[in-house]
């Protein structure tokens, strides 16, 4: 799955996407200009995909029973709010000061609430968790930058 973190001012996830057993590269926070969001998920690409047509507003909303693996974490940079989406595809609004999620959630949140930024948390749950790795993106709240960790080279 992933890791993806967030203290209050920084979001942060890995990149690692796991095909099969295969462990490969991708970015997982974006940006929607049109709502205004901040975008990170984890699980299932291809149902993201088709999340982020729903919300664009170009495609039907995906069938449930494929939104198992999916889990969303959206920030209004407008409005200055936080969400969370899974598989029932509504927007729950976050109030935990730590918010995780993806498959090193558990040790991520650990990390957070033993004083570690949201990055390093990401890299600390790169340790125990085969579904995430230490190259981590970010995005920063307070000067609303995506920085893009520079990705090892595929040969």
């Amino acid at each position: 799955m992933t890791t993806i973190a967030f203290d209050g001012k920084t979001l942060a996830a890995d990149t690692q996407l796991t095909f099969d057993t295969v462990p490969l590269y991708c970015r997982k926070i974006h940006r929607i200009p049109e709502k205004y969001w901040i975008w990170s998920c984890a699980g299932d690409t291809h149902v993201e995909a088709d999340i982020l047509a729903w919300v664009r507003g170009g495609a039907e909303a995906p069938e449930r029973s494929r939104l198992k693996k999916f889990e969303a974490f959206i920030y209004d940079y407008k409005e200055k709010k936080i969400w969370f989406m899974n598989h029932s595809i509504h927007l729950q609004p976050v109030v935990d000061k730590y918010f995780t999620l993806g498959s090193g959630w558990a040790s991520a949140r650990a990390a957070m609430l033993l004083g570690l930024p949201a990055k390093d948390a990401v890299k600390f749950a790169s340790d125990v968790d085969i579904y995430t790795n230490s190259y981590v993106d970010t995005y920063d709240v307070e000067t609303d930058t995506i920085t893009q960790v520079r990705l090892p080279c595929h040969r």
